[in-house]
């Protein structure tokens, strides 16, 4: 949270949480959803670093789609190395198959 703070001031970030998943692809997905709700817990941030060698999108699927409303949804591939940081409570968001 110290290092987000730095750049990212207006947040206030006070505790950090971690999740970790793995995806194994062959169809895999998460459906549309957020992280939280504002009423329910105090995350802000959902961060999210790939790890993903050798990925190859008609192999593995997994990209995650972005839903910025009003926009159109923006796909993201899961390259390795790739850094994500999005709003926990206010995008909406999925894994694709």
């Amino acid at each position: 949270a110290t290092l987000l703070n730095v750049f990212l001031p207006f947040l206030s970030l006070s505790a950090v949480a971690v999740k970790a998943q793995k995806s194994t692809g062959n169809g895999a997905c998460f459906p549309l959803h957020t992280d939280t709700a504002q009423s329910v817990d105090s995350r802000k941030v959902t961060v999210m670093l790939y790890l993903s060698e050798n990925w190859d999108e008609s192999k593995h699927g997994g990209a995650l789609r972005l839903y910025p409303f009003p926009h159109s949804p923006i796909d993201i591939a899961p390259e390795e190395g790739r850094l994500v940081l999005f709003s926990a409570s206010e995008m909406t968001h999925r894994v694709t198959p």
